[in-house]
C-alpha cells in the first residue's frame, strides 16, 4: 500500500472543512433569510398600522363631530342670552355647557330651530325679534314670565353632542 502523503493529507481535510463550512453557511443564509423576511413582513405591519391607526381615529372622530343635530339628541351647550338693552340676562354656568334636550316643546321654538342642523364645535349668535303687539303668530321667542315678547340674542356654542 502507498505511504500518504502529509502534505497532501493537510491539503485535504482544508477542503473538506472549508467544503463543510460552505454548505453550513449556504444552510444559515437560508435560515437568516427567512428570519429577515418574517422581520419584515411584521415590521410592515408595524408601519401601516402607525400609519393608518391615527387616521382611523381622526377619521371616527371627524365623523363623530360632523354628526348633525338632531329632534331628541341631547347636547351640552354653551350659551349667553343677551336682551335688547344689551343687559346679560342668563349664561351657562360652566364651560362645559348645559346639557339641553333638544326637543321641540321643551325649547323655545327658536332656539330650537336654530340650533337644529349644528355640529359639535359650531358657535351661532341668532336674535328673537321682539313682539310688542303680544300676538305675533310666527313668535319664536318667550310668551310667558319676565322675558316674554322681548327681543333676545342668544350666543351658543355647541360643546358636545352625547
Amino acid at each position: 500500500m502507498p505511504k500518504k502523503n502529509p502534505k497532501h493529507q493537510a491539503r485535504l481535510e482544508r477542503t473538506q472543512k472549508s467544503a463543510e463550512i460552505k454548505r453550513k453557511r449556504v444552510y444559515n443564509w437560508r435560515k437568516i433569510g427567512g428570519g429577515i423576511l418574517i422581520c419584515a413582513a411584521v415590521g410592515t405591519i408595524i408601519i401601516l398600522a402607525a400609519i393608518y391607526a391615527p387616521q382611523a381615529a381622526k377619521q371616527s372622530a371627524q365623523a363623530q363631530q360632523a354628526r348633525a343635530i338632531v329632534d331628541g339628541d341631547q347636547v351640552y351647550i354653551n350659551y349667553t342670552l343677551t336682551l335688547a338693552d344689551g343687559t346679560v340676562k342668563d349664561r351657562a354656568p360652566t364651560a362645559d355647557g348645559t346639557l339641553f334636550t333638544i326637543s321641540k316643546g321643551q325649547l323655545i321654538t327658536g332656539f330650537y330651530n336654530a340650533v337644529l342642523g349644528m355640529h359639535q364645535g359650531d358657535e351661532k349668535t341668532f336674535t328673537i325679534q321682539a313682539c310688542p303687539a303680544h300676538n305675533c303668530p310666527n313668535y319664536d321667542g318667550y310668551t310667558s314670565g319676565d322675558l316674554a315678547y322681548q327681543q333676545l340674542t342668544f350666543d351658543v356654542i355647541i360643546v358636545r353632542i352625547v
